[in-house]
This record gives C-alpha cells, sequence and structure tokens, in this order.
C-alpha cells in the first residue's frame, strides 16, 4: 500500500469515532441531562477513552454546542 493511500484511509475512520462521540454525548444528555453529565459518561457512552473525546472536541461545552 503506498504512503498516500495509507494517509486518506484514516479520514473515515477518524469521522466514524467523532460520529460516535456525538451520538453517546446526545444519548448521555438525554439520559442523564446537561448539569450531571461529564466528559467521562461520555467517553464510557462512546466506547472510547477521555483523552480521544478531548482530542476531537476539546471540552464538554464545545462538545455539546
Amino acid at each position: 500500500m503506498g504512503e498516500k493511500q495509507k494517509k486518506s484511509g484514516g479520514a473515515p475512520r477518524r469521522e466514524k469515532t467523532r460520529e460516535q462521540i456525538l451520538e453517546a454525548a446526545y444519548r448521555a444528555l438525554v439520559k442523564i441531562g446537561y448539569e450531571r453529565i461529564t466528559t467521562r459518561r461520555i467517553a464510557e457512552e462512546a466506547g472510547c477513552n477521555v483523552a480521544t473525546l478531548h482530542y476531537y472536541f476539546g471540552d464538554k461545552e464545545t462538545l455539546l454546542t
């Protein structure tokens, strides 16, 4: 596989991870509400670690807006 193919193959995976986090945030928001939601809870719901969530969105407020 060429170098160009390796680099472009990550984009769909990144988008999928980003979408999983957004969907998990929505589910957690509906279940427990804004005041009680945490990035740890969202990460658990998404099946990723908190560092991944912060890589894509930075913080809770950015993710939920």
